[in-house]
């Protein structure tokens, strides 16, 4: 974890990260990412791609985080669930559905202030449910929605990025960061 903190004593001289690291570490490192974010004092959205809101909610206040100030966008607890608008999170049917998650992520991004973050969990989960043009169309406008809105935007994803979209989604990232597999 202190990888990825190490890396990110320098969000404020950038707008956006993508962080590439091994499956195993996803889940450690997004609590570290929060948690890191939250002690800044910003507040953010996290498009949920791997783990349904109320468990990295549960995750997150275990490690006394607090989690008031952040917007979970959540594309699996529908899968399961009736899609009810839960407090402090947005529910999208399916990891599918980019233009939901366009939407929702819009919608934060036109209703807060401050310093701000969006994270998403996990690019490589999108690639599962998404063609590759498609998730690296996504990928540029939520840089582009980002950018203009004064928000940090900050990606994860797994080794298993595929040569196939890495060279689409690069450009539109400020810092690329392959965290090791220790």
């Amino acid at each position: 974890m202190a990888g990825i903190e190490k890396e990110l004593k320098e969000i404020d001289g950038m707008k956006s990260f993508l962080f590439i690291m091994d499956a195993g570490k996803l889940q450690d490192n997004l609590i570290a990412l929060i948690k890191f974010l939250n002690a800044k004092g910003m507040s953010g959205a996290c498009i949920c791609l791997n783990k349904p809101f109320k468990s990295l909610k549960s995750m997150l206040e275990s490690k006394k985080v607090n989690t008031k100030n952040i917007l979970f966008i959540d594309t699996l607890s529908s899968s399961r669930t009736e899609l009810k608008p839960k407090e402090g999170a947005i529910m999208i049917s399916n990891p599918s559905e980019l233009t939901s998650i366009s939407l929702a992520a819009g919608g934060f991004a036109k209703s807060n202030s401050g310093k701000r973050f969006i994270i998403i969990d996990a690019l490589s989960t999108l690639l599962i449910y998404n063609h590759p043009d498609a998730v690296a169309k996504f990928t540029r406008y939520m840089a582009s929605l980002t950018s203009s809105q004064g928000i940090k935007l900050i990606v994860l994803t797994t080794e298993s990025l595929n040569d196939r979209i890495l060279p689409k989604v690069q450009p539109f990232f400020d810092r690329i960061v392959r965290l090791d597999k220790k």
